[in-house]
């Protein structure tokens, strides 16, 4: 058992440092590439271009590559940081690449203290991070929302989709599972999955303006490039999808 006591937290600890060596590898194809465009543009669309230098604040940043994509699309006037991550393997390589003044923090995001953070301009946790946090969803998105700067903050989280096609026939509408990366099948995670009506109904109970979306409905199923034009045309269709994403700002 890890530091945090949790088993829940060990496995993730234990799980995300053992795929760390090879874990930039299992995603550096072209379809992974467009998934990474399409969440670039939509975290720089989340950022109003008259905020100078926003704070940032990824959890499950993992080896780095939310701060990449915002550093790609935010360098012309540049952003503060903060990545949070239980895996210390996996902040190894991502300190490795990076200014040795990045804020980069091993823990788990459930080990936070709600007052630690405070006036976040976007809080991110991208590619299914949210589903790795041993959280109720409404305590999770609380959480959030009480660092977020009021009015303009925005959050933009990844999850497994509850009714994902992909996974349907072995984990049925199992909220809670044992999952495996991309290539991995020598150990499992757990993870929570959530449906497009819970995240609404959490977003609304707290205050919260939110919208969904997803990667598309072949995301995770049928991943062949010439299909990525009509995946696209499906963004928003989370029914089916793998993953489900969500933003939500502060109404107060």
């Amino acid at each position: 058992m890890n530091k945090t006591g949790s088993v829940w937290a060990a496995r993730q600890e234990e799980y995300w440092d053992s795929i760390a060596p090879g874990y930039d590898q299992k995603y550096s194809d072209i379809w992974s590439q467009y998934e990474n465009a399409l969440v670039q543009r939509r975290i720089a669309g989340l950022l109003p271009r008259s905020i100078t230098k926003p704070m940032v604040l990824e959890f499950g940043c993992g080896t780095g590559l939310g701060y990449n994509l915002l550093l790609s699309e935010q360098m012309n006037f540049g952003f503060e940081y903060i990545g949070i991550d239980v895996s210390p393997a996996m902040l190894q390589k991502f300190s490795s690449r990076v200014p040795e003044d990045l804020n980069l923090i091993n823990t788990s995001l459930e080990l936070v203290p709600p007052d630690r953070f405070t006036n976040i301009d976007l809080v991110m946790g991208i590619f299914t991070s949210g589903s790795y946090v041993n959280m109720e969803l409404r305590a999770l998105l609380s959480l959030l929302r009480g660092w977020l700067k009021p009015h303009t903050g925005v959050m933009y989280i990844s999850f497994l989709n509850r009714t994902s096609l992909t996974h349907i026939a072995r984990w049925g509408l199992k909220s809670c599972i044992d999952y495996a990366s991309r290539g991995t099948h020598s150990a499992t995670v757990p993870a929570r999955r959530y449906s497009k009506p819970e995240l609404l109904r959490a977003c609304k109970a707290l205050g919260l303006a939110g919208a969904v979306h997803s990667l598309g409905p072949l995301a995770g199923l049928l991943q062949t490039p010439s299909l990525w034009r009509i995946n696209a045309t499906m963004l928003d269709a989370t029914l089916f999808t793998h993953t489900i994403e969500i933003t939500a700002t502060r109404s107060g």
